[in-house]
């Protein structure tokens, strides 16, 4: 096999395995914030206003959101380097030469 072949090969495989890992880090976010929502929203239902709830409530989120730019770069980034991968693998075929007898 061709060494760009090979290289656009672990190109593709890099690529796809960027973009499952950057949607099950999607879920878990999805998961934390849903998480986050749940929790804070039973605190918001006391009739009595805490601070220091509301603060540590407001740390969670940001601390959760912070996560959301890398993952879709991340995201964005395994499509670009699994497309590329896959034109470099496919656009270096092997050619065969046919010999005339």
């Amino acid at each position: 096999m061709n060494y760009k072949r090979i290289i656009g090969l672990m190109l593709f495989i890099f690529g796809v395995a960027l973009f499952v890992f950057s949607i099950h880090a999607m879920h878990e976010i999805a998961q934390a914030k849903a998480a986050i929502a749940g929790t804070s929203g039973a605190f918001n239902k006391t009739h009595t206003n805490n601070p220091l709830l509301k603060s540590i409530g407001g740390a969670a989120e940001k601390k959760v959101s912070s996560y959301d730019t890398p993952v879709l770069i991340c995201f964005i980034a395994g499509i670009i380097i699994a497309a590329a991968g896959a034109t470099t693998f496919f656009y270096f075929k092997s050619k065969k030469r046919f010999r005339r007898k």
